[in-house]
């Protein structure tokens, strides 16, 4: 029986073997992505939060999440019959006069019902 592959990860201070497999690395930083936690809050059934942080650091750092991620669309474009790369791109006049700004967009919220500051705290609980 083949044994699973280790994770190596190369920080700045190290180059370590991780004794765990690096599907289970990856599962826990999907589980991360997907459901939104912290770090801290990670299940115990994945790898401790420092190893899988250090894995995640030291993949980013390298590049590695960028060349993955180019690989999987340029195999999802020509899986489809389209070429690797795309040749062009469309941009909305609007999406480039909202870039153009440089600053936060500030919606309006049509559903609000307030009239003045005051109906908001005019209870006391002395009076």
């Amino acid at each position: 029986m083949e044994t699973p592959r280790t994770a190596h990860c190369q920080t700045q201070k190290r180059r370590a073997t991780i004794k765990h497999p690096r599907r289970i690395i990856l599962n826990a930083i999907f589980f991360l992505n997907r459901s939104g936690c912290q770090w801290d809050m990670l299940p115990k059934d994945f790898p401790p939060k420092s190893t899988v942080f250090d894995c995640f650091s030291a993949w980013r750092q390298s590049g590695l999440w960028e060349k993955l991620n180019h690989a999987l669309r340029v195999k999802v474009r020509v899986a489809e019959g389209r070429k690797p790369s795309p040749t062009a791109a469309i941009l909305d006049s609007q999406s480039v006069k909202a870039a153009e700004q440089g600053r936060p967009t500030v919606g309006y919220d049509a559903g609000k019902k307030i009239g003045d500051a005051s109906a908001i705290c005019s209870w006391t609980p002395w009076a």
